[in-house]
């Protein structure tokens, strides 16, 4: 059965080179990370280091709901946009081309 074997593969993947995966869409973290940092503007801070937001293999592979994930990946870039247009130093890339390694057949480059 196909979807056992790209379930496997997705638990094993990692997002980050340190082992991390995460289980929820960008757009998500990266709304937490804005809230905090509107705060700690608020506070008188008003300069931040970087903050890089890339998608999870199961947001980019998730072939039940691919419509959702472009959704995900469209909110995201949102938030990057607004956020960078208020100062926070928030970014966002997909880079779902990376989960390419698994792909066989047709693939759509987003």
């Amino acid at each position: 059965y196909i979807q056992d074997d790209f379930d496997q593969r997705r638990r094993r993947a990692a997002d980050l080179p340190d082992g991390t995966v995460f289980d929820e869409p960008a757009h998500r973290r990266m709304c937490r990370a804005i809230v905090d940092r509107l705060d700690a503007y608020d506070a008188g801070t008003t300069s931040f280091e970087r903050m890089v937001f890339t998608e999870s293999e199961f947001v980019c592979r998730d072939p039940d709901a691919p419509y959702t994930g472009v959704m995900n990946m469209f909110a995201a870039q949102l938030l990057d946009a607004a956020g960078n247009a208020l100062g926070l130093n928030v970014d966002y890339t997909h880079r779902c081309a990376k989960w390419e390694r698994y792909c066989s057949g047709n693939t759509t480059t987003i």
